[in-house]
């Protein structure tokens, strides 16, 4: 789905069997846009899509990598159980492009706490300590949410002061924070494109609220590969033909129904 940027419409909206660069490219040759005029784009933070784009709009090409898929992969790198520091370390990374000063703030002040209970308690007290100060974190950040009406996007200024500060410590971080970094600073010019000009958007949400509206979730997971897609058509299929309008019995007739041959033949 592609939208044009002021407007909001569609220009192609295609459905593909695959991510390949060659058909990425044949879908915008397609379509038969100007490429030869300058045009912004928003993408994902997929590696083929700087390669696909310069190739088919050269010059004329400002590419965005979008802030929100960045956000995720971040996400992505720690469990829901990760400890008060790499929660820290987290909010830290999300803090380079948008103004997470009060959650840095909050973990700070019990870092130090945490540390003491990993060198005197018991790993059970500590996961009892865990659970209790994460549940208050997450009520913490609910509340904050709940008085901000979007996330304050940094200026370019706080954005470079943020990564050359994090840059200057790498070799104190994980591994993986490392490699998040470096990832950072490799697109790092592209990223902050959208410092520019307000007409350039940080995010490609406008086409995931197209989708959220117009595609039910489960679906959308469900056509994600061909056997779910495959496996839809079938069911839409016997939902026409009426089948399933003979069947008197409900789901929760069939499994009372199975429980109770379990139990008298169990």
């Amino acid at each position: 789905m592609i939208f044009d940027i002021e407007s909001g419409t569609p220009i192609i909206d295609v459905v593909v069997n695959d991510k390949k660069s060659e058909t990425i490219k044949n879908v915008f040759l397609e379509s038969k846009i100007d490429l030869t005029i300058p045009t912004v784009i928003v993408t994902d933070l997929d590696r083929a899509y700087p390669q696909i784009m310069d190739e088919l709009f050269g010059d004329n090409l400002l590419h965005q990598p979008c802030l929100f898929h960045l956000q995720k992969l971040i996400l992505k790198s720690y469990s829901k159980n990760c400890s008060i520091f790499e929660e820290f370390l987290k909010y830290r990374l999300l803090n380079i492009f948008y103004d997470h000063s009060y959650e840095i703030e909050w973990l700070t002040q019990r870092i130090e706490e945490e540390e003491k209970i990993q060198s005197n308690c018991s790993k059970k007290e500590y996961r009892e300590w865990l659970k209790t100060k994460k549940e208050e974190f997450h009520q913490f950040c609910k509340k904050l949410k709940s008085t901000k009406t979007q996330q304050i996007t940094r200026k370019y200024e706080e954005i470079v002061d943020n990564m050359l500060d994090l840059l200057s410590i790498i070799e104190e971080f994980p591994l993986e924070v490392q490699k998040r970094l470096k990832m950072i600073d490799k697109i790092f010019l592209k990223l902050t494109n959208f410092c520019d000009s307000e007409i350039i958007p940080k995010t490609n949400n406008i086409v995931e609220n197209y989708f959220f509206r117009t595609l039910n979730m489960d679906w959308k997971k469900r056509m994600k590969t061909d056997v779910g897609f495959l496996n839809h058509l079938k069911l839409q299929s016997i939902r026409i033909s009426g089948t399933l309008n003979e069947v008197k019995m409900t789901i929760i007739d069939v499994f009372c129904a199975i429980r109770l041959f379990c139990n008298y033949y169990g």
